[in-house]
């Protein structure tokens, strides 16, 4: 990851985000708080790891995950 992607505050914050079926893909549309939207589809196995990478990642910053 380059400098510039880790510095603090250099990525706009997610306002909101909807994921939508795509034939048997999923569309990840997220919302910046800058008003504009990304685009992000994801394969069924990449959006099983998204969700694996962020269950992990929420459990790091102690918060709790769903039963």
């Amino acid at each position: 990851m380059a400098e510039r992607e880790r510095a603090p505050g250099v990525a706009a914050r997610a306002e909101s985000f909807i994921i939508e079926l795509s034939g048997e893909n999923l569309i990840l549309k997220i919302k910046r708080e800058d008003g504009r939207v990304a685009l992000v589809e994801l394969t069924p196995d990449t959006a099983f790891y998204l969700r694996e990478y962020l269950s992990n990642a929420l459990a790091t910053i102690g918060m709790p995950e769903e039963p």
